[in-house]
């Protein structure tokens, strides 16, 4: 995903629209337990300031996981959003310090965004995937899945380092 920035650099409040889909490679987000489903979309309202490119982006895609409590593959769509600001080589050579520590510095006009969507969709990404909302997970005795129904194994779960303070409980 390439956006050419050298037509409006030095034109303080021009802004632009990008659109952008690309397909990348299975292994490209490198995130345990999680595979692209779909080619990644990319939406981004460029603004330039004249001394910078402020840049508000939302991205996303279809993302093939394993629930955390069931261990059901699902596709769930995830989308997040972004603010950036850019500074071109030329615009990083007058900035101030401050700018500097915050803005991120283009090399050239021409802008790889594959690295930028890649960093913030590990960030947004949640610790967990679940199948839905109210997963109910196995049995933790026989396996079996609870969205199906419920199992008949015995349910008197006791934590065996409590099993002193029953003895006591119960007098034995």
């Amino acid at each position: 995903m390439k956006i050419d920035l050298s037509g409006w650099k030095n034109r303080a409040g021009g802004s632009a629209r990008f659109v952008l889909t690309e397909e990348f490679a299975p292994g490209w987000l490198d995130w345990e337990g999680c595979v692209l489903h779909s080619p990644v979309t990319a939406e981004l309202e460029v603004l330039s300031t004249g001394r910078s490119f402020l840049v508000q982006a939302q991205a996303g895609a279809e993302l093939m996981t394993t629930c955390a409590l069931c261990l059901a593959e699902t596709v769930q769509s995830f989308r997040f959003s972004f603010t950036d600001e850019w500074l071109t080589a030329e615009q990083a050579a007058g900035a101030e310090a401050e700018l500097l520590e915050t803005a991120l510095v283009c090399a050239q006009d021409e802008v790889d965004l594959d690295d930028r969507i890649r960093e913030f969709f590990l960030l947004h990404l949640p610790m967990r995937f679940t199948c839905r909302p109210d997963c109910r997970g196995l049995c933790p005795s026989c396996g079996a899945d609870l969205n199906d129904g419920d199992c008949s194994c015995r349910r008197e779960e006791t934590d065996p380092r409590f099993a002193g303070l029953l003895k006591l409980r119960d007098g034995v």
